[in-house]
């Protein structure tokens, strides 16, 4: 086969300007403050081979919403085709634009008051206390991974061939050294445009970037108060916050739609025909039998036209997604399958015409979703947000009598839409109708923390408190110093949720529908800890919310079932975590104190505590809910939950 490797080529290009300038106002008052600008090209593929669609394109047939500068989907408005009759991916060496206007100022305040009346003199006045604040606007870059994701991993880079037996030659005709016939080569060459429709009704995931994507930015602010307790002792209280802006994040814009086209009450008049049906002995069919009150489905009328029972109103598939309430993934079935969407659509859709439809259909084509031509249409957009706000205190103390300590303390919470993504950034939003539904803690949401690090000189040996002339001595037990890292954090965040569709089919792409509480969440959060159930396991649920099937305990949690309505977002926080590091250090003069020999050991873990490994996923739920213990004094070693932490 004349087939080559592909070659990938990247190139970008950035660069920053900046000042800064530090003014002392008075004796006691410091302005610090500064500009940089920062100019951030785009990426660009240097060899010319990279394929995605323009955002237009993407839209498909649906195209923009009105009135947006074509920069907005027209999500949700089947029959509105305002787009491009037939979309397709063409050769982009660039799919956006560079972004030069990125000025990031900061300023910064440090002020050591000297008053002399009042209860504040006598409070501040001596000149031992500070205070500090500032602010500042940081861009960065989010790196190539985007780019080669979004823009280079699109039908059209690569070429694949197939020989299928039956088809391409009879089975049992070749061997081993004989020649090959020809392949199937998909595409067929190299030309562009590439029409989307070439990918209708198969597993195609197609993406493109915002052409007008910014530049993600941080702003930061804090401000503080810095007081010495005594010579060498400090104590500061601040608060820090920040703000992310303009965060990348790819997400599937072809969420399937159940209320705008009637399918939501289309699919509950089939629970209701299915229910009478089962009632009277028709069996698990949810066609409209002329039974007391049974109603007309003409979605599904239409959809099954031809087709056998099996296929269509005796479905298991559907007859399930009828009974769990999930209307998404059974309305995503119809529109990603070519025997019940030409049956709505008819030749008003060229891939159906090519499958021998003539006449043109009851139903528009972006009647389930905004691009019918492929299932997923990933968007990479600078539309997310983050935001953190602490409260910190510190303590140090400097060298003294032999020790030295720094004691901080941390209570903060950290919040995003962007819930455990990948590290290029995707995944899709629980809904674009409500994207205000996925803002929650980040996975780095560490509530509480507290940590202490110091050094002590044991005081024996040459020059300490306990001297020791005897040279062997002082050389075996003089001149040690100890040290140790103590941390305490509070459990990172896990999100119960479940997989059942019952708004959309982001459950089919590894999102999820939330659950439905019996209880507060404060219970539940009662219920995380360690248990232990078994070695090596231990469970960070209490096992009575584990059902006897291994699924959730339905006193306390249950599926959404109800077409049309999500369950709710639970975060809960997994247990905490302790670590001390310890350490021990001896410096021997070899050579009239010019050349020293170091003697160290360190422990790290030295208590051996546990490490909990939390899963963080869009789609936990609960089964069994085991974690490995950390086993080791020496190593960090961190172990995955094992596959038990997956569950329906």
């Amino acid at each position: 086969m004349p087939l080559q490797p592909v070659l990938i080529k990247e190139l970008e290009t950035s660069f920053g300007l900046y000042f800064a300038d530090s003014w002392r106002l008075s004796r006691s008052f410091t302005l610090n403050y500064g500009l940089r600008w920062d100019f951030q090209g785009d990426n660009e593929n240097t060899n010319n081979i990279y394929t995605s669609p323009n955002l237009i394109d993407l839209f498909g047939p649906s195209g923009a919403l009105p009135g947006t500068n074509q920069n907005t989907p027209n999500l949700f408005n089947p029959g509105s085709l305002q787009g491009v009759a037939n979309p397709s991916i063409y050769q982009r060496s660039k799919a956006y634009n560079a972004d030069y206007i990125n000025p990031a100022p900061h300023i910064g305040i440090a002020w050591n008051p000297s008053l002399t009346n009042g209860w504040l003199g006598n409070l501040i006045g001596d000149r031992k206390t500070v205070f500090r604040a500032g602010y500042s606007l940081s861009y960065y870059s989010e790196g190539l991974l985007n780019f080669t994701d979004e823009a280079g991993s699109n039908p059209g880079l690569r070429q694949s061939g197939t020989l299928v037996p039956g088809v391409d030659f009879a089975p049992g005709s070749l061997s081993v050294g004989n020649p090959l016939p020809p392949f199937n080569l998909f595409p067929a060459t190299f030309s562009f445009p590439l029409p989307l429709s070439n990918f209708a009704f198969t597993n195609t995931t197609v993406s493109t970037i915002d052409p007008n994507i910014k530049a993600p930015y941080v702003q930061t602010w804090s401000a503080g108060i810095q007081r010495e307790l005594r010579p060498g002792t400090v104590f500061e209280a601040r608060y820090a916050g920040n703000h992310g802006v303009n965060l990348w994040h790819t997400y599937n814009i072809n969420e399937v739609n159940i209320f705008e086209n009637g399918f939501l009450s289309q699919f509950q008049a089939a629970q209701n025909n299915l229910a009478i049906n089962q009632a009277n002995g028709r069996g698990a069919s949810f066609a409209n039998n002329g039974l007391p009150g049974q109603t007309a489905t003409p979605v599904f009328t239409t959809a099954f036209a031809g087709l056998t029972q099996a296929q269509g109103f005796t479905n298991t598939s559907f007859v399930s997604d009828l009974q769990s309430g999930q209307a998404g993934p059974m309305a995503y079935t119809i529109a990603q399958t070519s025997n019940y969407f030409c049956n709505m659509v008819g030749s008003s859709f060229s891939p159906c015409v090519s499958r021998g439809y003539k006449t043109p259909g009851q139903y528009p084509i972006n009647f389930f979703q905004i691009n019918p031509y492929i299932p997923t249409a990933n968007l990479l957009s600078s539309n997310s947000y983050s935001n953190y706000n602490g409260l910190q205190l510190e303590l140090r103390q400097s060298l003294s009598h032999g020790v030295t300590l720094n004691v901080n303390y941390a209570w903060s919470h950290s919040l995003t839409d962007r819930y455990n993504k990948n590290v290029d950034n995707s995944g899709n939003f629980t809904t674009l109708r409500n994207r205000r539904r996925d803002y929650g803690p980040s996975p780095w949401d560490l509530r509480r923390v507290l940590q202490a690090y110091g050094t002590y000189d044991i005081p024996f040996g040459r020059g300490r408190a306990f001297s020791v002339n005897n040279p062997i001595i002082d050389a075996i037990a003089g001149g040690w110093t100890i040290g140790s890292i103590f941390r305490f954090q509070t459990g990172l965040p896990f999100k119960l949720s479940s997989s059942v569709g019952t708004v959309n089919q982001q459950t089919v792409n590894q999102q999820d529908s939330g659950v439905i509480a019996n209880v507060i969440a404060p219970v539940l959060q009662s219920n995380v800890g360690v248990y232990k159930s078994g070695n090596p396991y231990v469970n960070f649920i209490n096992p009575s919310l584990i059902g006897s099937d291994g699924r959730a305990n339905p006193a306390y949690l249950t599926l959404p079932s109800t077409a049309g309505q999500f369950g709710s977002f639970i975060y809960l926080y997994g247990p905490h975590f302790i670590s001390d590091d310890l350490s021990i250090d001896k410096q021997i003069p070899i050579i009239h104190e010019r050349v020293r020999m170091e003697i160290r050991a360190e422990m790290v873990n030295a208590f051996n505590h546990p490490i909990f490994q939390v899963p963080t996923g869009g789609t936990f739920t609960l089964r069994l809910l085991a974690l490995h213990p950390l086993r080791s004094a020496a190593l960090r070693r961190q172990r995955q939950c094992p596959a038990r932490c997956n569950s329906g």
